[in-house]
């Protein structure tokens, strides 16, 4: 099989620049890797990174480097994941660049047996030989778009496992059920006794008005300050109150100022009727 360096070049360029646009993308979403895929320095950067994928397929011609295949995948792993992507969880990056290569170069090989063209995979690259270049455009398409989904799909059910938590309030007699969200900007502390304080949204805090609990003997005041003010919050001490199923003791809810509504990652709103601090979820 005749092997054309232009598009030996061509064909691992681009591929390359999805492969580390994928390994980005996962850095980003999934290890809170930032600045990488959406910056104009890291679109730069992933360009240039693809133009040494380019170049590197050219080992396949320098049988000394073929017989440390995958020594030399691995160094140069290291190589493009270091100038590209940056130091940060370097390793992580690493694996995941070199995971993404083997499946994109999986399902190229099975691409060019279901349409019987003539390539061939190596630890170094890829020549796709006999594809038509719309093709291998459409297969590049498809890839980036079901990656870009899947990998979209994954940091939402890590950001809600991670921030989002199923509260039950126990308070006298009575039980109520809300959605409750982990902001890491609270530290409230009820100051006589030390309770950890959570923030009622003002729909939440009618309920608790409503049903009875908030009593003069339960009421407490909450002292805050932020950037911009500083007063005082009405709160109530409950008895305690279950995070997915764990019990959590010490705590109060405090008045908060209106509804609330979050954002993940992805921008996906979503509704929360109490605003945990840290303390909460470290002492269960």
């Amino acid at each position: 099989m005749n092997v054309y360096g232009e598009i030996l070049f061509a064909e691992n360029a681009v591929m390359g620049g999805v492969i580390l646009y994928i390994t980005a993308l996962i850095s980003e979403k999934l290890f809170g890797s930032r600045g990488y895929v959406f910056s104009g320095k890291g679109k730069i950067k992933i360009a240039l990174g693809s133009v040494m994928c380019g170049a590197f397929s050219f080992v396949i011609f320098i049988p000394a480097v073929m017989e440390l295949a995958a020594a030399a995948e691995a160094g140069f792993a290291f190589f493009v994941c270091f100038l590209v992507l940056g130091k940060n969880i370097l390793w992580k990056k690493v694996i995941v660049f070199i995971l993404v290569t083997y499946s994109m170069g999986g399902i190229t090989m099975a691409l060019l047996l279901i349409t019987k063209n003539s390539g061939m995979y190596t630890m170094t690259g890829i020549y796709t030989g006999d594809m038509k270049a719309g093709m291998l455009a459409l297969f590049t398409g498809i890839s980036l778009f079901a990656a870009k989904k899947t990998v979209e799909a994954v940091s939402r059910r890590k950001f809600y496992r991670e921030h989002v938590f199923d509260a039950v309030i126990h308070i006298e007699n009575m039980v109520f059920d809300v959605k409750a969200f982990l902001d890491t900007g609270n530290s409230l502390k009820e100051p006589v006794r030390g309770l950890s304080v959570a923030v009622a949204s003002d729909e939440l805090w009618k309920r608790l008005e409503t049903s009875g609990p908030v009593k003069l003997e339960r009421i407490c005041v909450i002292p805050y300050e932020t950037v911009k003010s500083r007063g005082i919050l009405e709160a109530v001490r409950i008895d305690y109150m279950m995070l997915n199923g764990r019990k959590c003791s010490r705590c109060a809810v405090a008045k908060g100022d209106g509804d609330f509504k979050v954002t993940d990652r992805m921008e996906t709103g979503i509704e929360c009727g109490l605003l945990l601090s840290r303390d909460m979820i470290c002492s269960m």
